[in-house]
């Protein structure tokens, strides 16, 4: 894994979480586990 690919998955991580928090569709995935 490249110090690239590291930011972008962790930047995509960020968002995907703050999407969640602010649009109520982002609770179901939460409770299912995104893990």
């Amino acid at each position: 894994m490249t110090l690239l690919s590291v930011v972008v998955i962790l930047v995509s991580t960020i968002l995907t979480t703050l999407v969640n928090d602010y649009l109520p569709v982002g609770g179901e995935f939460n409770e299912d586990g995104f893990h």
